[in-house]
């Protein structure tokens, strides 16, 4: 009786402890499904029409927090932006620009709590402005996300360290 009890109670915690692991992998799976959204969206090989556009700015605004915290070294990305602000921004880059590609590389996430996660990594957003003006951003970044009805979105920004930064406005 006592054996029993004694594997009974093992092979419970043994199932809490898988299940908490199988959690916490798919939670760090969804943040990374979110940076792939983020990187897909930022990615394209030539600017589209203006439907396109628009899709690719409202995706890519929907997968920010309203409003998200900003903390960069340019001056018009500072601060909390709400939504429309940043989906003004958004369109204006698109429209602006010929061809980008965003690659996000060395991501460490941490789950910090239900429903919250830090994510570090390096950012390259590579591209070529209207007039065939290129631009180079290189930074290292550490995003906050909260989740918010089942979905992750990205609630702060702060660079953490600039590498290289050549053709994009101040």
């Amino acid at each position: 009786m006592k054996n029993r009890m004694v594997i009974l109670v093992t092979m419970t915690v043994v199932l809490a402890v898988v299940l908490a692991g199988v959690a916490w992998f798919d939670e760090t799976r969804q943040v990374r499904r979110h940076f792939r959204a983020l990187e897909k969206q930022m990615t394209f090989e030539e600017k589209g029409s203006l439907m396109t556009m628009g899709l690719r700015t409202k995706r890519t605004a929907d997968l920010f927090q309203d409003p998200c915290e900003f903390d960069t070294p340019r001056r018009f990305l500072n601060g909390p932006l709400n939504r429309e602000t940043l989906t003004q921004l958004l369109a204006h880059f698109f429209a602006q620009t010929e061809q980008a590609e965003l690659v996000l590389s060395e991501v460490t996430i941490i789950l910090e709590g239900e429903g919250q996660a830090t994510a570090e990594m390096t950012g390259g957003l590579t591209g070529r402005f209207s007039q065939n003006r290129p631009f180079v951003e290189h930074h290292r970044v550490r995003w906050s996300l909260v989740k918010e009805e089942g979905q992750w979105l990205l609630s702060e920004l702060q660079v953490i360290e600039s590498f290289e930064s050549d053709g994009a406005p101040n």
